[in-house]
């Protein structure tokens, strides 16, 4: 029910977030905010989130910080750190929360995984960021797609060729 990959050393029998939707809450966002610096040094804000992908705003008073995030690392996991080019027509938004642009990229960091859990652990610069994880194909399975689509093709040409001898016999 854990879902768990190579990068965990002990299979949990339970998910974080299936606790919190058990007790009857909805999933906003997949960081774990425990594991936060308990001295306020990091603030973290999740803007948009789905099953593949969360956009968060992120600050950080120092360097050698990190966002670690409720999801066991599978190849295929990107991140991105965009820069923040601050607010616009005011700041904070009493419905959406802060009101910010994202600028260009400024870095692709290397994702680590937690020694136990397995979960995401992506650094963070200091400063006002915007940090975007998100699942993308990797080559392998965008090889494997085309094989299957090829041998969907196939397979449908020689059921149609079957078919069009079949009426002539």
């Amino acid at each position: 029910m854990t879902g768990q990959t190579a990068w965990v050393r002990r299979i949990p029998n339970w998910s974080s977030l299936a606790e919190q939707v058990e007790r009857g809450g909805e999933i906003a966002t997949k960081v774990n905010y425990t594991a936060l610096p308990a001295d306020d040094s990091v603030g973290v804000y999740s803007m948009e989130m789905d099953s593949v992908h969360e956009r968060l705003w992120v600050g950080a008073e120092q360097a050698g910080q990190s966002v670690t995030f409720l999801i066991p690392y599978y190849p295929g996991w990107t991140a991105t750190i965009y820069e923040d080019l601050g607010p616009h027509d005011g700041n904070l938004d009493q419905e959406v929360g802060p009101v910010t642009r994202v600028g260009p990229v400024v870095d692709q960091p290397p994702i680590s995984t937690t020694p136990i859990e397995g979960w995401m652990v992506v650094p963070i610069p200091p400063g006002s960021h915007f940090l975007e994880l998100r699942f993308e194909d990797t080559p392998i399975r965008i090889v494997g797609r085309w094989m299957t689509i090829i041998s969907i093709l196939v397979w449908l040409g020689l059921f149609a060729v079957r078919s069009v001898l079949k009426g002539v016999l």
